[in-house]
């Protein structure tokens, strides 16, 4: 419902929301393509890449996005945000464990704009590949490991 009768919606914030599904937010793809700020922080589950790569496809104006903690989010997800979503400026896969270096590459690749991305507890993006990324890109990169 919220899709459908809010098509000029160009900021979403569902922390913690965890009926959210693909579903819902491929809806809201469709129905909002105005979304410059989406935020699904700590939906363990319900958003997987279907969800995101509805987003890059439907909302190619998204600046901002958090995705931290939706553990099911993977590269292809990631990738499609950057081909998709080449005004972005900010990315939050903090606690997302399916991240891998590809991902990582595919945002540097695709998000010239980005100022600020987050991989905290991001295992799978290795710190060779961050230290190299920092030199390249003039970005602020939050990483925390704890091993």
């Amino acid at each position: 419902a919220l899709a459908t009768n809010c098509p000029k919606l160009a900021s979403i914030n569902l922390y913690q929301c965890s009926k959210i599904t693909d579903a819902g937010v491929v809806k809201l793809a469709k129905c909002c393509p105005k979304l410059t700020f989406f935020a699904s922080t700590y939906i363990w589950g319900g958003i997987t890449d279907i969800g995101v790569v509805a987003l890059a496809k439907g909302c190619a104006s998204l600046s901002s996005v958090d995705f931290c903690g939706c553990n099911q989010i993977t590269d292809d997800g990631v990738a499609a945000l950057a081909n998709g979503c080449k005004s972005l400026t900010s990315i939050n896969i903090s606690y997302c464990p399916k991240i891998t270096d590809a991902g990582v590459v595919a945002l540097a690749q695709g998000c010239t704009s980005l100022s600020s991305v987050s991989f905290f507890k991001c295992f799978l993006v290795t710190n060779v590949f961050l230290r190299m990324l920092r030199r390249t890109m003039a970005l602020d990169i939050g990483v925390h490991k704890l091993w």
